[in-house]
């Protein structure tokens, strides 16, 4: 690997700054009760080992739940209690 450019992307997610702008995720049951809150999409589906793109639609309104769970973004989560 020495001497090997580091593609843009790697080096994107890796960076401090990327990682401070991603969206923080909650994950509900399906009559809305609080389950856990995730730094992000993408770490709620590595955790759960689901598939982050369903929850992706779930979050952005295509689908009502993913994986029998219902997923919001944090700040709207807030902005309904």
């Amino acid at each position: 690997l020495k001497g090997r450019k580091v593609p843009w992307t790697v080096k994107m997610v890796n960076s401090e700054e990327y990682r401070n702008n991603l969206k923080k995720v909650i994950q509900l049951t399906l009559d809305g009760k609080f389950i856990k809150e995730y730094p992000s999409a993408i770490e709620a589906a590595k955790e759960n080992n689901f598939n982050s793109s369903a929850i992706y639609r779930c979050l952005i309104g295509l689908s009502k739940s993913s994986f029998k769970y219902k997923w919001i973004y944090k700040e709207k989560y807030y902005d309904n209690l």
